[in-house]
C-alpha cells in the first residue's frame, strides 16, 4: 500500500498529541474481527499506516514494514469507549521514518482499548 494522500480541512487542526484528530489512514477497519494482515508494506502516506477502529477484535498484523509515513505507524482504537477495540496483536513489524507531515504521528497509538498487543516490533525515526 504506497502513495496514499491526506487531507485536512479548512478548519481543522492538527497540532494535538499523537495526530490522534486525522480521521483516517492507509488501511482502515472498522468492526473487523479476525483478521489478518502478513508481510505488508505501508509507504509514502500522509497520515497513519494502519488502524483498527472502533469495535475491532482479535486481529492480526505481523511481519509488516511501515515506513515514510506522513504521521504515525499503527493506530488502536479510538477516543469512544462506546464500541471497544480489544485482543488485537501487533507483532514482527518494523515501523520507522514518521511524522513526515504531522510531526506528532508516533510508532504506535493505542486509545481507549483494552487487552492488545504489541510485540517485538521495532519502531525508530520518528519526531
Amino acid at each position: 500500500f504506497r502513495h496514499v494522500d491526506w487531507s485536512l480541512g479548512q478548519d481543522e487542526a492538527c497540532d494535538m498529541q499523537a495526530a490522534d484528530q486525522l480521521k483516517s489512514a492507509a488501511i482502515f477497519a472498522h468492526g473487523a474481527k479476525s483478521c489478518s494482515w502478513d508481510r505488508c508494506e505501508i509507504s509514502s502516506v500522509g497520515g497513519y499506516g494502519f488502524w483498527l477502529g472502533e469495535g475491532c477484535e482479535w486481529n492480526l498484523l505481523t511481519g509488516s514494514h511501515l515506513r515514510d509515513l506522513g504521521a504515525g505507524g499503527v493506530r488502536i482504537g479510538t477516543g469512544n469507549p462506546a464500541f471497544e477495540t480489544r485482543w488485537n496483536k501487533v507483532r514482527d513489524c518494523f515501523i520507522h521514518d514518521g511524522g513526515k507531515v504531522y510531526r506528532e504521528g508516533v510508532g504506535v497509538l493505542i486509545q481507549k482499548a483494552s487487552d492488545n498487543r504489541i510485540r517485538n516490533c521495532e519502531i525508530a525515526d520518528f519526531f
